[in-house]
């Protein structure tokens, strides 16, 4: 009888738990959300965002021209191909794993791929990207094993104030301007463009430049070599532009 009567107080106990439990509250997250930053083994930089994706979470690229390429190299022929990391909004499993996915390369007839990522819940995340692929022409390409390894970007409070980057950065850019032993900074493109509008500037250059190749796109257009590579493995993945020698050319042109 003292078994039963323990048995049902428990019960009351656990009822009056959910009646106090306030309405509508939202499940405690897991994993810290956030900007990630960090670079891959093959000095790629990579930005990558924890956000709240329904009664989950997701990672996922902050905006469209912050997506991460992966480099294959062909060595029979001596040529590099660029492969986009898709990580579209990717449910973190409860373990911190994400999956993602490359696109095979237009031509390729043969697209083998592993990417994994994890994320902890002390604000690291690391990562393997390993593909490859066989051309038409039966040249094989590869990453070889990719790593990446990003912590959670300190909050604001523990920032440099911006002012002080920005004279940070003018005087590192004077100091390598003086001794003429390194060139001057890329362009950093002035004012953020409007969203999809560099991705229609690669085109036109393209149709403009055919065969013109990334490290001469990122001049025409004034942005850095790195977001060249991304918009162009991006639209080499939508199957846009091909490659044409050492540059790029639209698809069907």
């Amino acid at each position: 009888m003292a078994t039963r009567g323990a048995a049902i107080l428990a019960c009351a106990a656990a009822l009056a738990a959910v009646a106090v439990a306030p309405a509508g509250a939202r499940p405690k997250q897991a994993f810290r959300p956030g900007l990630y930053v960090g670079r891959t083994s093959q000095a790629e930089a990579v930005r990558l965002k924890v956000v709240g994706c329904g009664t989950k979470q997701c990672l996922e690229t902050p905006n469209e021209e912050a997506y991460f390429s992966v480099e294959l190299s062909c060595p029979s022929s001596g040529q590099t191909e660029e492969e986009i990391v898709d990580l579209s909004a990717s449910t973190i499993a409860r373990n911190g794993t994400v999956e993602g996915s490359v696109g095979p390369s237009p031509g390729a007839t043969e697209n083998r791929s592993t990417e994994k990522f994890k994320v902890a819940r002390n604000g690291t995340l690391t990562g393997i990207v390993n593909v490859s692929e066989t051309l038409e022409t039966g040249t094989r390409c590869a990453t070889g094993k990719v790593t990446l390894e990003q912590a959670l970007e300190a909050p604001a409070s523990e920032r440099m104030p911006r002012s002080s980057r920005r004279r940070r950065r003018a005087a590192k850019s004077r100091a390598m301007g003086a001794d003429g032993a390194r060139g001057a900074s890329p362009p950093s493109g002035g004012k953020r463009a409007a969203r999809g509008a560099r991705r229609e500037e690669l085109m036109a250059t393209i149709k403009a430049n055919p065969g013109a190749s990334a490290a001469d796109l990122a001049v025409t257009i004034g942005i850095r070599p790195t977001q060249v590579y991304a918009l162009v493995a991006k639209a080499k993945a939508e199957r846009l532009i091909v490659r044409d020698g050492d540059g790029y050319r639209l698809k069907g042109n």
